[in-house]
């Protein structure tokens, strides 16, 4: 059968495309069997014996009518979740002289690889794809066309001091920071691999209360030319609200508690799926404020991608500025960023959150195991959640009492939030039903 050039591009890129979008899972893979017959557009399950296949993965037919078919996977899953839509036939040309059969080989390196020794059988960093007559995988490098498919990983480190030696380096967060990033598939123990800084300033006098107003209108109405740094105290008793006066206006600091230190933390809430999009409720909260307050975006480096005006990146370790709306993807413009500090960083994210920032209310519920409706997947729940209307923004994750268990469960189940109403969110499990109960939290945002 001869495999035009174009079908062979779209087959190579669709092979690729899920080694791209789907790493951090595996690698995409191509299956050549019988299982897979018919050109159906439409995706379909079939009895491939494929037990873990993933979205972009690859099926070439050998079953008699079907010779030559190409599939794609376009969810993925077992044999009985998996759905696998037609492609393409590779065209059967004519009969040609005999020849040598071509074969394809792939060979991985953890670096752009210079000598044979860089090659591994692991998948890794870059990708060798060998084309040719030879029958067994070759063992020179330079006989594959190398592609770095893989991404940098980014790695934190913190330390008390500025770091002078190895054990330095802590992993909770400290007045100096250290930012990796590279091929490195766990964090660097050593600390010359981190690029550091200093983010914790010098002890200042403490916070100066100047007075006691007895509500947000007085504040309003007394303090008619208020200076930047100015605080006030609000309310008719304790505790009492703090608001310090920023460049942007008066702002609420909370109430006034014991032992608060001048650190900033920067809280990581992770595992949470949503009914709405979380750049969605984020644009409402101010300009670029996703990009903004994104660390893993910032620190992944810039990304030849759009950016808003006032987003942050990182490039060859220097912390960047959007000073333009990057509307169509470009190759790195130097005039489009202005370099930035680490403090100036922490203290814009900082701001931009608190300017901004939503009233939450939260709601536990229960996703009982024997409530799941639905003899196959996705299996649905509806829970009772009071103050949810059709038209609330909300967040939905896992309650800080999950189990390993439960946490390993939902995982499997792949949960996600699909519909909302008065006083109720339904639930989806797209992937294996639960077969425990799991606890979790509604956060209605505004």
């Amino acid at each position: 059968m001869a495999l035009t050039s174009e079908k062979w591009i779209e087959l190579v890129t669709a092979y690729f495309q899920g080694l791209l979008e789907e790493s951090g899972v595996r690698a995409s893979r191509i299956t050549v069997d019988t299982g897979i017959t018919g050109t159906s557009a439409t995706p379909a399950a079939f009895n491939t014996g494929l037990s873990d296949s993933v979205i972009y993965d690859i099926y070439i037919s050998t079953a008699s009518g079907s010779i030559g078919n190409v599939y794609q996977c376009t969810l993925g899953g077992d044999e009985s979740a998996a759905l696998w839509q037609y492609k393409f036939t590779i065209p059967a040309g004519a009969a040609g002289d005999d020849g040598a059969d071509a074969h394809v080989f792939f060979k991985y390196s953890p670096v752009n690889p210079t000598q044979d020794s860089d090659l591994t059988d692991n998948p890794s960093a870059y990708i060798g794809v060998y084309s040719g007559m030879e029958s067994s995988a070759p063992a020179a490098w330079d006989s594959y066309t190398w592609y770095q498919w893989r991404g940098n990983n980014t790695f934190f480190k913190w330390s008390n001091t500025e770091p002078s030696q190895d054990s330095d380096l802590r992993d909770t967060p400290a007045p100096y920071i250290g930012f990796y990033i590279g091929s490195a598939v766990s964090a660097p123990t050593t600390y010359t691999s981190y690029t550091w800084y200093y983010i914790k300033g010098e002890n200042g006098n403490g916070l100066v209360i100047k007075d006691i107003k007895a509500d947000y209108a007085t504040l309003l109405s007394e303090i008619v030319n208020p200076v930047v740094g100015d605080a006030y105290a609000v309310g008719s008793s304790i505790p009492y609200t703090i608001f310090i006066y920023l460049t942007s206006g008066w702002t609420s600091f909370g109430t006034l508690s014991a032992a608060i230190a001048g650190d900033i933390s920067i809280v990581d809430i992770g595992g949470y799926f949503e009914s709405a999009t979380v750049e969605g409720a984020l644009q409402e909260a101010g300009t670029a404020l996703l990009q903004k307050t994104n660390l893993a975006v910032i620190a992944a480096g810039y990304g030849n991608s759009t950016y808003a005006l006032g987003a942050f990146c990182t490039k060859d370790g220097t912390f960047y500025e959007c000073t333009t709306t990057i509307e169509t993807a470009e190759e790195w413009t130097a005039g489009h960023w202005t370099q930035r500090d680490i403090g100036y960083v922490l203290k814009s994210l900082a701001d931009a959150v608190s300017a901004k920032a939503a009233l939450v209310t939260d709601i536990t519920a229960t996703l009982a195991a024997a409530s799941w409706t639905g003899t196959e997947t996705p299996y649905t729940q509806t829970v009772a959640a009071s103050g949810v209307m059709a038209s609330s923004k909300i967040f939905v994750g896992l309650a800080d009492t999950v189990t390993d268990a439960q946490y390993t469960a939902a995982l499997a189940a792949q949960l996600r939030a699909t519909a909302q109403g008065t006083d109720s969110v339904t639930i989806a499990a797209i992937g294996t039903k639960p077969e425990i109960d799991l606890p979790v939290l509604i956060r209605i945002v505004g």
